[in-house]
């Protein structure tokens, strides 16, 4: 997978510590521009402490995190998936049952990886990403951004 990032198309969602967060792209096989979150660390360290959370949480049902779709060593960055939806700064709930459903897939997930010794370490509304599509029973989810 080659990933370009386009500094006149391409959008800073984030920046912390540790890295700048940007809404880049790649071309599939069939040369269709694809969306896709880069997450480029300032140092090497960061970069492969990041890794191993990423391998560690990889398809685990007790947390709804981002998925990793690949890597590049050299650059020092990760490439997630694309998110449809808004970050929990910019969202509007429909209501105070929806509200509440949200919070509590956040708080599961943070006291989940804290029980593991991990730590979020940037939380904040930009990170924290509800999904534009429901479930089949009409409820809406959120994915983290680690």
């Amino acid at each position: 997978m080659i990933v370009t990032i386009d500094p006149q198309r391409d959008k800073e969602i984030s920046r912390s510590g540790q890295a700048v967060i940007i809404l880049g792209h790649y071309y599939n096989s069939d040369h269709i521009k694809i969306p896709i979150i880069i997450k480029k660390f300032y140092s090497t360290s960061h970069f492969y402490d990041e890794l191993r959370i990423y391998a560690f949480m990889r398809n685990n049902p007790h947390i709804s995190m981002i998925n990793m779709i690949s890597f590049n060593q050299e650059k020092n960055e990760i490439y997630l998936e694309y998110i449809d939806g808004h970050n929990l700064g910019e969202y509007s709930f429909d209501n105070f049952v929806e509200k509440l459903n949200i919070i509590k897939q956040i708080l599961d997930s943070f006291i989940f990886m804290h029980s593991l010794g991990l730590y979020h370490r940037d939380i904040k509304p930009e990170n924290i990403y509800i999904l534009k599509d429901r479930n089949y029973q009409g409820n809406r989810f959120c994915n983290i951004l680690f």
